[in-house]
C-alpha cells in the first residue's frame, strides 16, 4: 500500500500512526504546532519550575483502547494503577467526606454505595437500570431527575467529569455506554489508572519513540489550510507553507478538531458547536505534606469539581466552564484558592504559585442532536479518512474515544 498522510498529532492522529507504522506502512505525519499531543499534551512551566498536564484526565482500567494502544507501544509503565477501586469525595457545603469503594463485589458493593452516598437507600439504586434501556433522544436527567437522591452525590459529577456538560443537556446514551463498561462492571473495570510523570510521558512521548524507531518523524508547524479533490478522491494538501501533492493510491487522515479549520468545516467536517474547561494548577508550600494527600478528590458544593495532586502540584477541574473565561486568571485562581485548601484540610495559607489553563474548546457539545451527526472514519471520498475524539466511536469525547478512533481510521486503511 502506498504512503498515508495523517493531519495532526494529537492522540487520534498518534493512535492511528502507530497502528499504520506497525503494520509496516511509513505515514506522513502533520501538526500545525510545535508539539505532539493537542490537548493530552504535558509541558514544563516556567513559573511553577514543574511538568504540568494541559488538561486533567482520569483513566480506569476499562479503557482498554488505551491500554491496547499502550501495550502496542511496550509502554504502559506510564500509567500507576490506584488500588484500590476507590473514589473519595468531600462535600463543601457540609464538609462531610465518603468515598465509593468498589472493591467489595456486587451485591456488597451496592449495600456499600448506599452507605457511603449521602441519603442513599438500597431502593434509590434501582434508577441505575434505566441505563440498560436508553431511549434514543434523551438526556441523563430523563433518567435521574435532578431531585433524585442518586443525582448530587453520584450522577451530576459523573456526568460533568465523563460529559463536560450537565446532566439536562447530554446524551444519556453516550453516559450509558461508560456505565455499562465501567461501574455496572465492578471494581476490576474501575481502578483508575493515574500518570506517573504526566500525560505526555504516559501517552505521548512513547508513540514518537515507537516512530522514530521506524524513521518517521512529524512536521511540526504544518498549517494545513485545504484539501485538493479529483475525480479520484483526495489529490492534493495544501499547508501554509506550500503544497503537496498526494500519488495514486495514497490515502489521507484527517485528525483534527471540526473547528481547527474553516475551510475544511465547510467542505468535510459537521459544524460542532464547543464546550470551555478550566484548568488550575497550583504548586503546594513547603510546609505542606504533599505525601498525605489524595492523588484525587471529587468536589462538591463548589465551583470546583475535580482535584488532582501529582508530587507538591495540585491541579483543579472545572467543567462545563464557559462562565469563567472571561475571569482573569488571578481573580480565578484568588477565588477558588480556598475551596481547594478547605477540601484538602489544609487551613489557612495564602494563595499559593500558580497557572490557569482555559480551554475554550475543550470537547464538542455532547447533547442527543449533536450525537446523532457523529461521524464514522470512512468519508464519501475513497482516500480520505477521519478520527478524533469527536467521531462515531460509540463513547464521549474522551482520551479513549480519540485512540479508539485513531485505530478505526487505520484499520479501514490497511483493509482497502
Amino acid at each position: 500500500m502506498s504512503r498515508v498522510h495523517v493531519i495532526g498529532c494529537g492522540l487520534a492522529g498518534l493512535s492511528a500512526a502507530v497502528r499504520l507504522a506497525a503494520a509496516g506502512l511509513k505515514p506522513l505525519l502533520y501538526e500545525q504546532s510545535g508539539h505532539a499531543g493537542g490537548r493530552c499534551r504535558s509541558y514544563r512551566d516556567p513559573a511553577l519550575e514543574c511538568l504540568l498536564d494541559n488538561g486533567n484526565h482520569l483513566l480506569l482500567s476499562a479503557n482498554r483502547e488505551v491500554l491496547a494502544y499502550l501495550d502496542l507501544l511496550d509502554a504502559r509503565r506510564g500509567l500507576r494503577e490506584n488500588l484500590p477501586a476507590r473514589f473519595p469525595f468531600v462535600d463543601l457545603a457540609d464538609t462531610r467526606r465518603w468515598a465509593l469503594n468498589l472493591e467489595s463485589g456486587r451485591l456488597k458493593g451496592a449495600l456499600d454505595l448506599c452507605k457511603a452516598l449521602p441519603g442513599v437507600r438500597p431502593r434509590d439504586l434501582s434508577a441505575l437500570l434505566r441505563f440498560l434501556f436508553v431511549r434514543e433522544g434523551a438526556v441523563v436527567t430523563d433518567l435521574v431527575s435532578s431531585n433524585h437522591a442518586l443525582y448530587r452525590p453520584l450522577i451530576e459529577p459523573l456526568t460533568l467529569a465523563v460529559m463536560n456538560g450537565p446532566p439536562e443537556a447530554v446524551s444519556a446514551s453516550l453516559l450509558a455506554r461508560v456505565l455499562r463498561q465501567t461501574l455496572f462492571k465492578g471494581a476490576s473495570t474501575c481502578r483508575p489508572l493515574l500518570p506517573a510523570e504526566g500525560l505526555g510521558p504516559a501517552l505521548v512521548e512513547p508513540a514518537l519513540a515507537f516512530l522514530a524507531e521506524r524513521n518517521i518523524q512529524p512536521l511540526y508547524h504544518h498549517r494545513l489550510k485545504d484539501i485538493g479533490l479529483s475525480a479520484g478522491g483526495v489529490d492534493h494538501l495544501e499547508f501554509a507553507a506550500g503544497r503537496s501533492d498526494l500519488k495514486p493510491g495514497e490515502a489521507v487522515v484527517l485528525a483534527i478538531p471540526p473547528w481547527g479549520c474553516d475551510a475544511l468545516q465547510e467542505r468535510f467536517l459537521p459544524q460542532v458547536e464547543t464546550k470551555a474547561i478550566v484548568n488550575l494548577h497550583y504548586r503546594l508550600p513547603k510546609s505542606v505534606d504533599h505525601k498525605t494527600l489524595e492523588p484525587f478528590l471529587g468536589v462538591l458544593g463548589g465551583r470546583i469539581q475535580w482535584i488532582f495532586r501529582r508530587g507538591d502540584v495540585v491541579s483543579v477541574t472545572i467543567s462545563d466552564g464557559e462562565r469563567w473565561m472571561a475571569d482573569a486568571p488571578e481573580t480565578l485562581a484568588q477565588m477558588l484558592w480556598p475551596e481547594v485548601a478547605t477540601a484538602l484540610q489544609l487551613g489557612e495559607i495564602d494563595t499559593p504559585p500558580f497557572r490557569v489553563i482555559k480551554e475554550r474548546r475543550a470537547t464538542p457539545l455532547q447533547s442527543p442532536a449533536a450525537a446523532g451527526h457523529r461521524r464514522g472514519s470512512r468519508t464519501a471520498f475513497s482516500n480520505l479518512f477521519i478520527a478524533g475524539d469527536w467521531c462515531d466511536t460509540g463513547y464521549p469525547a474522551t482520551i479513549e474515544s480519540a485512540v479508539l478512533s485513531g485505530r478505526l481510521a487505520a484499520a479501514a486503511i490497511l483493509s482497502r
